[in-house]
C-alpha cells in the first residue's frame, strides 16, 4: 500500500476486533491527524465512528441502534465539504461489515474526492472460535438477543465466513485495494491495534496519544445470563440496555471475589468444530490476501478444570447483580 498518492482508508471492522478503541483514539487524535495529513471527518461521529453513515448507506438502521434524524445526504454533503481538496482520509465503522454495501460505499466516496481506485479497504479478521463468543456477548448486552449461544452461532454462521464476505468488497475496490490483518498478536504491530492501523497509514506513534482505558467490555457468563432474562421484557432495546454499563462494571469489580460462573461458553471440541467448519474459507482469505497458508494460529487450549462455584443465576447472585445495580443508582 502506498502512502504518496490521494487515498482514502475504509476501515469496515469486522466487529469485535477492536473497532471502538481504535475509533476513540482517530477521534481524539483528530487534529494530531490532520496535521500529519489524514482527515478523520467528524460526520455525525457517534461512538467515535462513521457508523450513522454505515447505517444509512445500507438503507436503514437495525432495530437495536438508536437512529438520528440527519438524512443520508446531508452526510453525504458534509462529507463532501470536509474533505474537499484532501488527499487522505479514513472512514471507520464495522457496521460498514456488517450491512455491507460496497457499490453504494463506493459512489459516495467517489462524490467525496476518492474513486474506488484510491480506497483501501482495510478488514480486521478473527478466530471464528473466539469472535463468535465475543459476539454472542455483544447481542446480549446491547442488542437485546433472548437466545442461547449456540442459537446465535447458527445464526450467524456466515457473518464470519471471512471469503464470502470480503468479495463483495473486492469486486468493487478491487482485490490489491483489500487489506486483510488477522487480529491475532503475532501478526498486530507491536500486538497493538493503534501501531498497527498507524503503520497502514504510514504514521508513527509519536504524534499520536492512545486511549488509557479499555472500551466495549465484556460481561461475566452469569451477569451475561441476567441481561439475557431482562431482554426478554416487553421493553424497548434502550431500555433492556439501560444498565449493561454497570453490568460491565460489576464483571470487573467482581473478577477476582468467585461470586459468578465465568467458565468458557464453548469446550475445546465446540471450538474445533467451529474452525473446522471455516477451514476452507480462511484456507482461501490466506492465500489471497495474504499469500500464506493460515489465517490464523489455530492452537486450542484445553478445558480448564470446573470450578466449585454455584452453576446458574441463583437467588444469591440475583441479590448481588441487583444490589449493585441499586447502589449504582440510589433513590433520590
Amino acid at each position: 500500500m502506498t502512502i504518496n498518492n490521494k487515498q482514502c482508508i475504509l476501515h469496515i471492522g469486522a466487529p469485535k476486533t477492536g473497532s471502538t478503541a481504535l475509533q476513540k483514539m482517530l477521534t481524539s487524535n483528530r487534529a494530531a491527524l490532520s496535521i500529519l495529513g489524514w482527515e478523520y471527518p467528524d460526520v455525525s461521529l457517534r461512538g467515535f465512528g462513521h457508523h450513522d453513515l454505515a447505517f444509512l448507506i445500507s438503507g436503514e438502521y437495525p432495530k437495536w441502534a438508536t437512529s438520528q434524524e440527519r438524512p443520508l445526504e446531508d452526510l453525504v454533503k458534509d462529507l463532501t465539504a470536509e474533505l474537499k481538496g484532501k488527499r487522505h482520509a479514513i472512514i471507520s465503522s464495522e457496521n460498514f461489515y456488517l450491512f455491507p454495501k460496497p457499490q453504494d460505499t463506493a459512489e459516495i466516496l467517489a462524490q467525496a474526492g476518492f474513486p474506488p481506485e484510491t480506497v483501501f479497504v482495510a478488514a480486521y479478521v478473527r478466530r471464528q472460535d473466539e469472535v463468535h463468543i465475543s459476539w454472542y456477548n455483544q447481542a446480549v448486552k446491547a442488542q437485546g438477543y433472548t437466545g442461547e449461544i449456540t442459537e446465535c452461532i447458527a445464526e450467524t454462521m456466515d457473518l464470519w465466513d471471512y471469503a464470502k464476505q470480503l468479495e463483495p468488497w473486492a469486486g468493487v475496490f478491487g482485490r490489491d485495494n483489500i487489506i486483510i490483518r488477522p487480529y491475532q498478536p503475532e501478526d498486530l504491530v507491536e500486538e497493538s491495534i493503534y501501531n498497527d492501523f498507524l503503520r497502514l497509514a504510514g504514521l508513527s506513534t509519536g504524534h499520536v496519544a492512545f486511549p488509557e482505558t479499555t472500551t466495549n467490555t465484556r460481561i461475566n457468563r452469569d451477569i451475561l445470563e441476567f441481561q439475557r432474562l431482562v431482554n426478554r421484557l416487553p421493553l424497548s432495546v434502550q431500555e433492556k440496555r439501560r444498565f449493561h454499563r454497570e453490568l460491565i462494571e460489576l464483571t470487573a469489580a467482581a473478577a477476582s471475589m468467585d461470586l459468578f460462573d465465568d467458565s468458557p461458553f464453548l469446550t475445546a471440541d465446540q471450538r474445533q468444530e467451529i474452525l473446522s467448519s471455516y477451514a476452507a474459507s480462511n484456507a482461501h482469505v490466506a492465500k489471497t490476501y495474504l499469500g500464506r497458508e493460515h489465517l490464523f494460529n489455530e492452537t486450542i487450549a484445553a478445558d480448564p478444570p470446573e470450578k466449585s462455584i454455584s452453576q446458574g443465576l441463583i437467588q444469591e447472585k440475583l441479590v448481588y447483580i441487583l444490589g449493585w445495580i441499586l447502589a449504582k443508582h440510589p433513590k433520590k
